[in-house]
């Protein structure tokens, strides 16, 4: 990977971090997509699977209001413990080996270097034990601080919503990219990706926010055009077809959607998330200037091995009282808009019997 070929690195704005990734994004459009789709496509046929076995007895209401057909008997439970392994499934393989491919690929096309498929799969099995370990401490903090959460009065209820927000929408996606980028051992992977995540706290947070409300808006056009088409064709569905048989067309629409954003949604949003990760490394650790440098040196390193010499971990206390801090306002903020919510229905119920006199 030649230094020459390197996009202007410098730090980014956040329209400029989006305008980035999806330029990235259309240029590798197919080569992303495929790397998503060899895990997502096979997980939503499992899911459509374990949700037809879920509701394969359930009775049909147009037909008699008691059954002899148990709806919880062998198949829904089948589908129970189908559905869980499908979700262990999807954490491992999607959030981490899919994650962990598409990270490496959009970082050296960015950087100025073609990937294929089968290298950035490759890149995978040199790392998948870190990668693996990572998300399982990754899973272990979020299931302690949900217990913590709901054990430890006062302090656990304001600090636990916070910290298990931010741990998730911030930290969680950072663990591929930095599992494929640095070698970094299990625990230094999470502390790696906290130490990050804690230098630009609320603009991560703010923009990983964006980031969402960004693909929900993408998602929103393909999922109401398939509801039109459900919908239009329901009525005649049920004229012509048995409920178990609307129930599994119904379901095989779903699993559609799915499938899509999972394909074609999924991989912009890492790619943006990974610019993120290199834009946090220009900033706080002046990884553009120290590209610069290599590339007045006579001998110049190949850039691989620059991305993958991270400093070392952060000195002093894991989490501050300023922190702490931060995650009591992410609750504050949790409470505020649910507290919003609800005033809202509650007007909105009061006002509908004005409406209709």
């Amino acid at each position: 990977m030649s230094i020459e070929a390197l996009p202007q690195l410098r730090p980014l704005t956040l329209g400029e971090l989006l305008d980035r990734a999806v330029k990235l994004y259309r240029r590798n459009f197919w080569r992303f997509v495929a790397i998503i789709a060899v895990v997502q496509i096979p997980i939503s046929l499992l899911n459509y699977l374990s949700s037809s076995l879920m509701t394969r007895d359930m009775p049909d209401p147009g037909l008699t209001l008691y059954t002899t057909t148990d709806p919880f008997g062998t198949s829904y439970w089948s589908g129970v413990g189908l559905s869980m392994l499908i979700s262990l499934a999807q954490y491992f393989l999607l959030q981490g080996v899919a994650s962990a491919a598409l990270a490496h690929a959009v970082a050296n096309h960015y950087l100025g270097k073609s990937t294929s498929f089968s290298e950035a799969y490759r890149q995978v099995g040199t790392r998948w034990k870190s990668l693996f370990g990572a998300l399982v401490i990754a899973f272990c903090i979020l299931l302690v601080t949900g217990i913590g959460t709901v054990v430890i009065c006062c302090a656990g209820w304001v600090v636990g919503p916070g910290v298990t927000l931010f741990f998730t929408i911030a930290i969680l996606p950072l663990i591929a990219p930095i599992a494929m980028l640095e070698r970094q051992s299990a625990v230094d992977i999470i502390r790696r990706a906290w130490d990050l995540a804690r230098r630009r706290f609320w603009w991560i947070l703010g923009f990983m926010l964006i980031l969402s409300i960004f693909v929900w808006l993408i998602v929103i056009g393909p999922t109401f055009l398939l509801g039109m088409l459900l919908g239009a064709v329901q009525e005649s569905l049920l004229r012509s077809v048995d409920m178990a048989t609307f129930s599994l067309i119904q379901t095989a629409f779903q699993a559609v959607i799915s499938t899509i954003t999972g394909v074609f949604v999924y991989p912009l949003q890492l790619t943006a998330i990974v610019l993120m990760y290199l834009d946090l490394r220009v900033r706080s650790e002046g990884f553009d200037l120290t590209l610069l440098a290599e590339s007045t040196l006579a001998e110049q390193r190949d850039i691989e091995t620059i991305i993958t010499q991270a400093p070392p971990a952060e000195q002093g206390n894991l989490v501050t009282w300023r922190e702490i801090g931060y995650f009591c306002l992410i609750f504050v903020g949790i409470a505020a808009a649910y507290a919003l919510l609800y005033a809202l229905v509650i007007a909105l119920a009061l006002s509908m019997p004005a409406m209709f006199t």
